[in-house]
């Protein structure tokens, strides 16, 4: 006899969805997940609309090479399947994302190894960017 779980969300007075089976639940979640990594994406790109307002309020101009650099993903900058997949893990997604993290705090991404490192700051450097500077401790 196969055992079956029933997970029932309501979301308003009248109506409720009811998942009766384990692929029911799996679409859900997984639906939830793609939500949440669109919502992330969403903030990231309002994030780079808002630097670009206050750079072109400032009159400070960035190529448009390092623009479109900044909101590639870290899977297509060069850097091997493990140390994307750790920094994806980790909610590192773009250049963009990347560039903002310290030595140190890329260091401290679980499975986030030297070779890792490594890679991602030469392929930084091909784009002409490098990790965030760690503060002085003065």
């Amino acid at each position: 006899m196969e055992k079956q779980e029933i997970l029932e969300f309501t979301f308003a007075k009248d109506s409720s969805i009811e998942l009766s089976t384990a692929q029911d639940k799996a679409v859900f979640v997984m639906q939830a997940i793609k939500d949440e990594l669109l919502l992330r994406r969403q903030a990231s790109a309002q994030a780079l609309a808002e630097l670009d307002s206050i750079l072109q309020e400032h009159e400070i101009s960035i190529p448009k090479e390092t623009s479109e650099s900044l909101q590639l993903s870290v899977r297509e900058i060069g850097i091997g399947s493990m140390g994307s997949n750790a920094l994806y893990r980790a909610g590192v997604e773009t250049v963009a994302d990347l560039i903002e993290k310290t030595p140190r705090q890329l260091r401290n991404i679980n499975r986030f190894g030297k070779g890792s490192y490594m890679e991602t700051v030469a392929a930084l450097g091909q784009l002409g960017l490098s990790l965030k500077e760690p503060k002085s401790s003065f």
